[in-house]
């Protein structure tokens, strides 16, 4: 285990263990609830915005398809927190024959806590939008209440839609949407990322026959609510990355794979790499046409039940 210093926010922690899931999945019973209660508040809202359409109230059917869709994502991440995530396997996940590697597997970015973020935010900032567009141009003030004043709403909810807009826009602009790649030649890592105008992609490829080993760790980023734990896969290799070609958390002769940036469960993913960097003859596996079914996680319920036999074997 690596500690980082009192001042440090970030630090790596190492688990090398191959025995028990890397990354435990609990099941949080509190959020649970929580996310299908908001849900249920999501599923009312949308109904009653089907019922102001009939009625021809367009700010109110728009306010309730806002408050639904917004509600609908933060229902979505309160489930995912409560440990219901990875349920089922993903067709994203496919066969992908490189024009240099051969054919294998390709496992694409994933739905992340910041993509649910940023899409709120985009939801978020358009609702305003059209809420603030048919209401800046009402001028018969007698069926509004006394003393409001619906310009000044209007202004209101444009400047906040503008700001979330903007918001949304800056968090697309600095992430970097990454692609991981299993070959029966090795592993291949490709994370794009934006630099003024211009769209670049880094792209690293390691062969199993220069990795020296593997190890699942977690970015652990200290907050005053707790610690947030971000499943990575280190792979250590022979080779050296020079520093222009590395991305955050890689190191000179280590490549970072970050699991929350991709689609696949993250057991899953450290299992398969671990597979095909110890047994050789198992590489020509990932060349088979139904090979993205190696990447299919255990079912939920056996997910639960190994971190209770984990915890209870402490």
């Amino acid at each position: 285990m690596t500690e980082g210093t009192p001042e440090d926010r970030n630090h790596v922690r190492a688990d090398s263990s191959s025995d028990a899931p890397c990354w435990p999945q609990r099941l949080r019973i509190g959020w649970c609830i929580t996310g299908v209660c908001v849900l249920v508040f999501a599923t009312w809202s949308l109904v009653d915005s089907s019922a102001n359409i009939l009625h021809e109230e367009l700010v109110s059917t728009i306010g309730s398809l806002l408050y639904g869709a917004a509600m609908l994502l933060m229902g979505v991440m309160c489930v995912r927190l409560g440990g219901i995530r990875h349920v089922l396997y993903s067709p994203r996940i496919r066969s992908y024959r490189h024009p240099e590697y051969g054919t294998g597997i390709v496992v694409p970015g994933g739905l992340t806590p910041l993509t649910i973020f940023m899409v709120l935010l985009v939801v978020v900032g358009l609702g305003c939008l059209a809420v603030a567009a048919p209401t800046i141009y009402i001028t018969d003030k007698s069926e509004l209440p006394y003393g409001r004043d619906p310009h000044a709403t209007a202004i209101f909810m444009l400047v906040g839609g503008v700001v979330a807009l903007i918001a949304s826009a800056v968090f697309v602009w600095f992430r970097l949407p990454t692609t991981v790649g299993l070959y029966p030649q090795g592993i291949e890592r490709v994370v794009r990322s934006r630099k003024l105008r211009r769209n670049n992609a880094t792209v690293q490829f390691v062969h199993w026959n220069d990795i020296e080993g593997i190890a699942g760790t977690d970015i652990v980023t200290r907050s005053g609510y707790g610690d947030v734990r971000t499943p990575m896969i280190h792979v250590h290799t022979t080779g050296r990355f020079p520093p222009e070609a590395r991305i955050p958390h890689d190191e000179e002769h280590t490549l970072a794979i970050v699991c929350t940036w991709l689609i696949a469960e993250p057991n899953a993913l450290l299992t398969l790499i671990r597979q095909m960097s110890e047994r050789p003859n198992d590489r020509t596996l990932l060349a088979r046409e139904d090979a993205a079914e190696l990447l299919r996680p255990p079912p939920l319920r056996e997910r639960f039940r190994m971190v209770r036999h984990q915890e209870a074997s402490r």
